[in-house]
């Protein structure tokens, strides 16, 4: 699977608006791509099981989500991302979560 995120993280000729990552993968860690697809200015998130504190510094300011999200934080995350407010894109889907719990 990390082979395969790569070829499109890499192939410029590939159609993306965006990219949603799981860190990992069934072959590694997909911190690769992600270098790739910010290289690249491509917006991109998170969305993974593994603790925040994980992530590697450069990846600091890039939305993270965790497993399991709702439909609607995910898709108020992406809207953000794809509007060019990727700041607010895991703020929203905090407030999506705050408000569903009891």
């Amino acid at each position: 699977m990390l082979k395969r995120a790569m070829e499109i993280a890499e192939d410029n000729g590939f159609a993306l608006d965006g990219a949603i990552l799981d860190i990992k993968l069934d072959d590694g860690l997909d911190y690769p791509a992600a270098s790739t697809f910010a290289k690249r200015k491509m917006p991109f998130l998170f969305l993974s099981g593994y603790d925040r504190k994980s992530v590697p510094d450069e990846f600091a300011e890039v939305t993270y989500l965790v497993k399991p999200c709702s439909d609607e934080e995910l898709l108020l995350a992406v809207k953000a991302l794809k509007d060019g407010r990727p700041k607010e894109a895991e703020k929203a889907s905090r407030s999506v979560s705050a408000s569903a719990t009891p």
